[in-house]
């Protein structure tokens, strides 16, 4: 089984096998459960044998803002990709995690609209807004992240803290939490070809996808931690003050 998504921030916590930066949160206990997941596998694809691709977060392309400028957080790539993988894995289903956009509240439509052009209806799901990504997750095999100006996506953390192997572009935050090949593989931008090849690698390499994703759970816990990240910051005010006013 293997299933591809990109997903909503949520906690970052340490493996429950061995020590770690904080407890972990009930939320990703219950997504490391192999029942839970085979539930959640049902659940989104009817049968718990079947390859799930997901594109999480708000379904619109207004993702991220700067300097009053918008960047697109790419659901039309995902779609395109799926189209692509799925000729060669028939069993493989997209979800798509989130509500419309206030501020593109045509954008769903549009997505609706090319799954219908491409032929999708039966390999595309539409889940809208949830507020139980983290138990989503313990269903997912492999998160996709195609963004650009987004800064730095929480999503990544999550996948990590749940063991998730990621695809996304290299987009500012993204390049700070994954190491191509190690933990986590770049694509282009606009190039749902280039998605597709490795969504097709990891579905055909199940121990890459753990290798990657075991990879990218210890980079969240030593790194992008909550306890970590507040000794970080600590140490910074703790510098500034010593320096005194100027």
């Amino acid at each position: 089984m293997t299933t591809v998504a990109v997903a909503d921030p949520g906690p970052i916590a340490r493996s429950p096998d061995r020590p770690g930066p904080g407890p972990l949160p009930e939320t990703l206990l219950r997504a490391l459960d192999l029942t839970i997941r085979r539930r959640v596998e049902g659940m989104l694809a009817g049968d718990h044998r079947s390859a799930l691709l997901g594109s999480g977060s708000e379904l619109a392309q207004v993702r991220a803002y700067v300097e009053g400028c918008a960047f697109p957080a790419n659901k039309e790539d995902v779609i395109r990709a799926a189209r692509i993988v799925h000729e060669r894995h028939p069993e493989a289903h997209v979800v798509l995690i989130g509500g419309p956009d206030a501020f593109m509240p045509g954008y769903a439509d549009e997505l609706r609209g090319l799954v219908r052009e491409l032929q999708l209806e039966r390999v595309v799901r539409f889940l809208g807004d949830r507020p139980d990504v983290p138990r989503l997750l313990s269903g997912l095999d492999i998160l996709v992240w195609l963004s650009r100006g987004e800064g730095m996506p929480h999503v990544i953390s999550e996948a990590g803290a749940a063991r998730l192997p990621v695809v996304a572009t290299r987009d500012g935050g993204t390049e700070e939490q994954i190491d191509d090949g190690v933990s986590g593989l770049f694509v282009p931008h606009e190039c749902p070809e280039a998605v597709a090849a490795a969504l097709d690698r990891l579905i055909g390499d199940a121990d890459l996808r753990r290798c990657l994703g075991n990879n990218l759970r210890r980079k969240v816990e030593q790194e992008l931690s909550a306890e970590v990240v507040t000794q970080r910051w600590q140490a910074l005010f703790d510098e500034v003050i010593a320096e005194g006013p100027r």
